[in-house]
């Protein structure tokens, strides 16, 4: 068997007044072009194995089949010109007189020239290896150029663009990691299935986060709870700033014109003035000393004229009349 090295052929097959939803790309068997392409063999070949392994390929793609003019996608490169869609088709089916494109959607300017007969013929393009077995197909387009006679539906076209697309062959065959004998649409099967099988573990992650974060506290459940919190934090912190408050007041470390400059003040510098203030003996004791009212008021201590001097007191606050 010679090698496996793939070649390029496009035929044409004439369509109905109305353009088709369906069409048969390929004849099954053996069939070739009446220049006598492909030279060197009997023709080129299509069996059931060969259609199943199409039809495969093209339920794994990720995108549709283009129908162009007059295969402008592949003379684009050459003649720099636009090469717009006629119509796309995304299935294949296997039928017993050939391969069929199926689902085909046309543009309106494509339904209207078919419907006109100003286009008559589709004209697939694909692969084929050294023994003429049809390998991949490429795309399709419509054209006015049958040229295979004895089919009533196809006729190969005049011209192979085997050199055209050799180099994009090569291309793709790099890209893939194939040698020159590698057959590429089954390297570019597995490729898709590969990346089908990646995307689908993403997604299931991606499920699997979603339902996680629905299984978690929401955020206004946990905004509320942060609130209740520092609401019950806040009420502690009052009641213990309101019993040191009572308590400093109670032995003089606090004094009444002091009271509110506290309560404005952090906790925190609250504990630390009472734990370094003096309690005051004049508010912790009889002012009198014990002493009958009367009696002969006594000096005032260091500490009681230094807090006189420092508050701006009258000396009188310490003292008592005879």
């Amino acid at each position: 068997m010679r090698g496996m090295s793939s070649r390029i052929a496009l035929l044409a097959a004439e369509l109905p007044a109305e353009a088709p939803d369906a069409f048969r790309l390929l004849p099954a068997g053996l069939f070739r072009s009446r220049d006598g392409r492909p030279e060197g063999l009997p023709g080129w070949r299509l069996d059931a194995e060969d259609m199943a392994r199409l039809v495969a390929e093209a339920e794994a793609r990720a995108t549709d089949y283009p129908i162009d003019y007059e295969h402008q996608i592949l003379e684009s490169r050459r003649n720099g010109q636009p090469a717009p869609a006629a119509g796309w088709f995304r299935r294949l089916e296997a039928r017993a007189d050939g391969l069929w494109a199926v689902g085909v959607r046309w543009t309106k300017r494509a339904r209207q020239m078919i419907a006109a007969g100003e286009y008559r013929y589709i004209s697939p393009v694909f692969t084929y290896d050294d023994d003429g077995r049809v390998r991949k197909l490429l795309m399709a387009a419509i054209t006015n150029d049958p040229g295979l006679d004895g089919l009533t539906d196809l006729s190969p076209l005049t011209f192979s663009m085997e050199d055209d697309m050799s180099e994009s062959l090569a291309a793709l065959k790099a890209a893939l990691g194939a040698g020159d004998d590698a057959d590429v649409a089954l390297l570019a099967t597995d490729r898709i299935k590969s990346l089908s099988e990646e995307v689908a573990a993403l997604k299931a992650e991606a499920e699997r986060l979603k339902a996680a974060a629905a299984e978690s506290v929401p955020m206004t459940q946990l905004a509320a709870l942060q609130a209740e919190v520092a609401s019950l934090k806040a009420e502690a912190e009052a009641r213990e700033r309101a019993a040191l408050l009572e308590q400093g007041l109670s032995d003089g470390r606090i004094l009444p014109a002091q009271r509110d400059y506290w309560t404005a003040q952090p906790l925190a510098a609250l504990k630390q003035w009472l734990t370094v203030a003096q309690p005051i003996a004049a508010l912790t004791a009889t002012q009198s000393g014990g002493k009958a009212a009367g009696a002969k008021a006594a000096a005032l201590t260091d500490e009681q004229a230094h807090l006189c001097r420092v508050a701006g007191w009258s000396e009188s606050v310490f003292s008592s009349k005879e």
